[in-house]
């Protein structure tokens, strides 16, 4: 199944910006001392079950997105709990987190789309693009940059799937040989486990006559 690496992430923006919005209203309440009659009328224990509530909001997306991006739903889950905006701006600026092995294949991949989103995040500031515009280019450009990735990876993982296929099947079979040769020929010392040649009476190493 095909995956969508490059994907628009700027809602995570918009709903981290949000939160950060409530912060900066809601604070006044807390450390305000303007604020005593309010806090008198309105129980102050409401106030804070209710922002660690709606704190799950943004974390839920955090881990929807680590997920999407192959990182630590936990990690990223625990970061954007405790601060929601810097948690989901950082995801949103993070590329996916491929194997190491296939970084040195993908990271030319990701580097020309930036240069060509940049491009057209520059056309749109310049107004030779609108809105409607800007959009459709992005869409055409993550399709077509996602099936360039996903053909790389295939072709990874195929190449990797015919290498084992072929290399530890003759591995095994010489081992198994070998041991069948060296049981043929020699056997055991049974007091002091040497070598002996099979028609040998008694142990060189400890004297024992064992036939």
């Amino acid at each position: 199944m095909k995956k969508e690496y490059i994907k628009n992430r700027e809602d995570l923006v918009l709903l981290g910006s949000l939160f950060l919005l409530y912060f900066l209203l809601i604070k006044d309440v807390y450390y305000d001392r303007a604020t005593i009659e309010l806090t008198n009328k309105f129980p102050m224990y409401i106030l804070t079950i209710f922002t660690l509530v709606i704190r799950t909001v943004p974390t839920y997306y955090a881990t929807k997105s680590s997920k999407e991006l192959n990182r630590s739903k936990s990690l990223w889950g625990l970061i954007t709990f405790i601060s929601p905006f810097v948690g989901l701006v950082i995801l949103s600026k993070l590329n996916y987190n491929f194997q190491a092995e296939l970084n040195n294949l993908c990271s030319p991949i990701l580097k020309k789309f930036k240069n060509e989103f940049k491009s057209l995040r520059v056309d749109l500031h310049s107004k030779n693009l609108n809105k409607i515009e800007y959009t459709k280019k992005r869409k055409w450009l993550e399709k077509e940059y996602n099936e360039k990735l996903n053909g790389i990876i295939y072709k990874y993982e195929k190449d990797q799937t015919k290498f084992f296929n072929t290399v530890q099947p003759v591995e095994l079979t010489e081992t198994v040989a070998d041991q069948n040769n060296l049981s043929s020929e020699y056997e055991f010392c049974p007091a002091c486990n040497s070598k002996l040649n099979k028609d040998v009476n008694n142990c060189p190493d400890c004297g024992l006559y064992y036939k």
